[in-house]
């Protein structure tokens, strides 16, 4: 249990995100730190609660920090899969919808959050979606420890698309496109091999760092 509770510590973006922002490239990011007892407010969201007047308003005033359309996630996770509801916020009326749809999916993988961040809503390398609405980019994890890089790989492995549950959003051609997105070259690997060895440098333990390249061909550090 305190194993499990410390590598919930360490993946927090309140733990690793501040160390970075500076120095890395990542999304304009405004994190919103939660005490206990305003979680269990945004989780009576799922009761049909309203949120007290001033934890609304400070979530509000949050995301306009950033502006929509914005990406929005807790410290530990975004349910990216449920993309449209849940991380993808086009607009302010959806954000206590899309909070509810968040603490949701952490409750169900028991997972208690400390913060809400609202980020930027990338421009991302993306030639198709899955899943609800979720663009499928050229992203790239690599695993770090000790100062160095130890592997890395593409992060959509077909498999992950095949069990997706929206094949309606899926392009006839969507094999070929995904290996056209998961082919890594020299350029690439050189380039983010020296990023995610300056987060190890900034992060000291065992990580895996996410990277996704934007439709400008710029890569930005979106997860950790």
């Amino acid at each position: 249990m305190q194993s499990q509770t410390n590598m919930q510590r360490e993946t927090s973006m309140l733990h690793w995100f501040p160390r970075i922002k500076d120095i890395l490239p990542a999304p304009r990011t405004t994190i919103y730190a939660l005490t206990d007892a305003q979680v269990w407010d945004i989780i009576g969201l799922l009761d049909g609660k309203d949120l007290p007047d001033d934890l609304k308003n400070a979530l509000l005033r949050a995301a306009n920090q950033i502006g929509y359309p914005l990406f929005i996630r807790t410290d530990m996770g975004s349910a990216k899969h449920d993309y449209e509801r849940s991380c993808c916020l086009m607009r302010e009326a959806d954000l206590f919808g899309h909070l509810a749809c968040l603490i949701e999916w952490h409750l169900m993988r028991d997972l208690w959050p400390q913060a809400i961040a609202f980020r930027e809503l990338l421009d991302l390398n993306a030639p198709f979606k899955a899943f609800e609405g979720l663009p499928i980019a050229k992203e790239r994890r690599y695993f770090v420890d000790e100062g160095k890089v130890l592997c890395h790989h593409p992060y959509w492995p077909a498999g992950a698309i095949e069990q997706g549950q929206n094949w309606s959003a899926l392009p006839k051609d969507w094999e070929t496109k995904l290996a056209e997105v998961n082919e890594e070259d020299e350029g690439e690997i050189a380039c983010l091999t020296r990023m995610a060895e300056s987060f190890a440098e900034l992060i000291p333990g065992f990580f895996s760092v996410d990277f996704a390249q934007k439709a400008n061909g710029g890569w930005v550090l979106i997860d950790a």
